[in-house]
C-alpha cells in the first residue's frame, strides 16, 4: 500500500478533537503543553498530529498505515457522533460495538507515548549490553536509528495490537458520564487514561494494564461525555452491593444510612449499568478525570477552555506530571 502523502497525520482523530472546540465552526481549541506551560489556541489540524506519522520505507518500498486508520475512523465516527447526541449507549448494535472495541484498542496503540516507551526500552537494553561490552555511541545517528525502528516496529504491529486488544475493551461493562458546559471534560493526546479501584491482588506487573482486575478505563468523547469502561468483576460486584444496600434500605433506613451516607454515587453508577443512560457526575468527579487526561498526555492537553489551572497545579505540585506515563499493552 502505498503511503498517502498527508501533510500530517493525526494520532487523535480529528473528529473527535472537533468535539472540544471553542468556537461555533469547531475549528479551533485550547492547548495546554505540560512540558514547557505554554497555553495556546490552535486549529485542530495542527495538533495531536506529525507529517508522515504512519509512513515507513524499508528495502525501498513504502508503507502507510494511515489509510487503514482514517477507513477505521470513518466507519466508527457515526456511531461516537450518534452516542454524543443521543447520550445513550442502548442503541448499539453487534456492529457497532466492534467496530469502537478496534477503535478504541487503535486509539490506545497509535499514539507517540508507545514509541517513546520502546525506544527507551530499547535504549535501557543497549545500555545493559554496553555493561557487558557492547559501546553504543551516544550520537544523533544513533537516537535517530532508535527512534526509526520505534516508529517501524510500531506501525508493523498496529494490526496485531488492535486484534489483540480489543476484546479486552470489550469485555468491559460500558458507562456514560455526563458534565455540564462550565464544567467540560478535557482530552489529551494520549487519551485512553486509567486508573485502578483494587488495592490487591494485581500480580507482579502491577495494577495498570486493559486486562488488569480492577481497571478502570476512560475516553473522553466531547467536553460533556466520557466513556467509562470498568472491569466485568468490579460491576458485579457494584451490581450486587447496591441490591444488597436497596434491600437493607428497605427494611431498615436508619441502619443503611450509618453504614452509607451518601449512596448518591452507587445509584448512579448502577443507573448508568442498567439503563445505558449518560449520568451526571460531580465536579470532584469531573476533576479526577481531567486530572488524569493530564497525567496521561505524552505533551498536550486539549480543552474548550482556556483553563489549565489543574494541570498547572498537579506540575506545580509535583514536576512528574510533566512526563508521560508509563503504557502497559496488554
Amino acid at each position: 500500500m502505498k503511503a498517502e502523502r498527508k501533510a500530517a497525520q493525526h494520532y487523535v482523530p480529528q473528529f473527535i478533537l472537533r468535539n472540544f472546540a471553542c468556537n461555533k465552526k469547531e475549528t479551533q481549541l485550547w492547548a495546554f503543553n505540560k512540558r514547557t506551560s505554554k497555553i495556546f489556541q490552535s486549529n485542530i489540524r495542527n495538533v495531536a498530529s506529525q507529517n508522515r506519522f504512519y509512513d515507513i520505507a524499508t528495502d525501498g518500498e513504502e508503507f502507510s498505515f494511515d489509510p487503514v486508520l482514517t477507513q477505521l475512523e470513518s466507519y466508527t465516527a457515526p456511531t461516537i457522533k450518534r452516542i454524543v447526541k443521543e447520550e445513550i449507549l442502548e442503541n448499539l448494535i453487534l456492529d457497532d460495538e466492534a467496530l469502537l472495541g478496534y477503535f478504541l484498542a487503535a486509539q490506545y496503540a497509535r499514539t507517540p507515548q508507545l514509541r517513546i516507551i520502546l525506544e527507551d526500552f530499547c535504549r535501557k537494553m543497549e545500555d545493559l549490553s554496553g555493561m557487558t561490552g557492547g559501546d553504543p555511541n551516544r550520537t544523533d545517528e544513533y537516537k535517530q536509528r532508535l527512534t526509526d525502528r520505534a516508529k517501524e516496529d510500531t506501525i508493523r504491529g498496529l494490526p496485531f495490537a488492535i486484534l489483540k486488544l480489543s476484546p479486552l475493551f470489550l469485555v468491559k461493562t460500558w458507562i456514560l458520564l455526563k458534565t455540564v458546559q462550565k464544567d467540560p471534560f478535557c482530552i489529551a493526546d494520549n487519551p485512553i487514561a486509567m486508573q485502578n479501584s483494587l488495592s490487591t491482588g494485581h500480580g507482579p506487573f502491577g495494577s495498570i494494564g486493559l486486562g488488569v482486575p480492577g481497571i478502570e478505563i476512560y475516553f473522553p468523547l466531547s467536553k460533556l461525555l466520557t466513556l467509562f469502561m470498568l472491569c466485568g468483576t468490579t460491576a458485579e460486584k457494584h451490581q450486587r452491593t447496591y441490591t444488597e444496600y436497596k434491600r437493607l434500605e428497605s427494611r431498615a433506613p436508619q441502619i443503611a444510612q450509618e453504614i452509607l451516607p451518601d449512596s448518591s454515587r452507587l445509584e448512579r453508577v448502577s443507573e448508568g449499568i442498567q439503563t445505558k443512560k449518560a449520568i451526571k457526575i460531580t465536579h470532584q468527579e469531573v476533576e479526577r478525570l481531567n486530572s488524569l487526561q493530564v497525567e496521561y498526555a505524552s505533551e498536550l492537553v486539549f480543552s474548550s477552555a482556556n483553563d489549565f489551572e489543574l494541570a498547572q497545579k498537579m506540575i506545580k505540585v509535583d514536576p512528574k506530571y510533566r512526563e508521560g506515563p508509563l503504557l502497559v499493552v496488554g
